[in-house]
């Protein structure tokens, strides 16, 4: 699953302003107070020498993945003919624990079918399954395709007995940047219908660990930045400023230097 960040900055109007270098700490603020948002996501201080890593994505609603299974050809009488579909990164809503693999069989029983009763089949038992997260059907000559619901659960997974040769027609990609994934991180900060560009910023944060005797350990944490796409010149402005810094391009090398207070 998603790591989960140490701190979260959410700027719903981005200005060059709300980025500040000095003495080697980067300073991510939200300046300005936007209609629509509760308040002021907190402050964001990153000891820039203690910098690990980034990761800028690009607003992407996400495109949930379908898996295509050609018709079965291994026709046979009292014969199982299962499919199974899998999440690993999707969270079960009644055990908050990991969701399943859901298994999903059609038996053939005393007669030979067709490709399309073991279609049909399969697509009826997934119909009946009121917490399936992906849908099944007959997509035609007892070919049977699996489409995911909802781009939040993650990567699917599926695997098959006695089904046809798996083809992967569309690709999974994650959602990046949605008013949705910023409520996860801070709740009422995203703005209605806005999509946002995202920095996370993995950096080394020391913590008194027991194992050292008075001193500290150094774990790799998370710093998430949100940038409201719907900003303009002041969200290309911020974005300027911030990758200089992240990229080592910024023009006062001073500025990366000395001890921060």
């Amino acid at each position: 699953m998603a790591k989960k960040p140490y701190q979260t900055i959410v700027l719903n109007d981005a200005l060059s302003a709300d980025v500040d270098l000095e003495q080697g700490m980067l300073d991510i603020l939200d300046t300005t107070a936007v209609a629509g948002e509760s308040g002021l996501a907190a402050e964001s201080k990153i000891k820039i020498t203690d910098g690990v890593s980034v990761v800028k994505k690009a607003y992407s609603a996400g495109v949930p993945q379908v898996n295509d299974y050609a018709a079965t050809t291994a026709l046979a009488a009292n014969t199982e003919y299962s499919l199974s579909i899998e999440f690993p990164n999707a969270p079960s809503a009644e055990s908050n624990q990991l969701y399943a693999i859901k298994t999903y069989t059609y038996t053939s029983g005393t007669a030979v079918p067709t490709a399309a009763n073991v279609a049909d089949g399969i697509a009826a038992r997934v119909a009946l399954d009121s917490e399936a997260k992906a849908t099944v059907v007959n997509a035609g000559g007892g070919a049977i395709k699996i489409t995911q619901k909802d781009v939040a659960d993650g990567l699917m997974n599926t695997s098959e007995s006695n089904l046809g040769a798996l083809t992967l027609t569309t690709a999974y990609t994650a959602p990046a940047g949605t008013a949705a994934l910023v409520e996860v991180d801070a709740p009422t900060y995203s703005m209605a219908g806005a999509n946002y560009t995202t920095w996370d910023i993995t950096v080394l944060i020391p913590r008194r660990h027991n194992a050292v005797s008075g001193g500290f350990v150094y774990y790799e944490e998370l710093a998430r930045v949100y940038a409201n796409n719907g900003t303009g010149t002041g969200l290309v402005a911020f974005t300027t400023a911030l990758d200089a810094v992240l990229d080592g391009t910024h023009a006062t090398v001073a500025d990366f230097l000395g001890m921060p207070a």
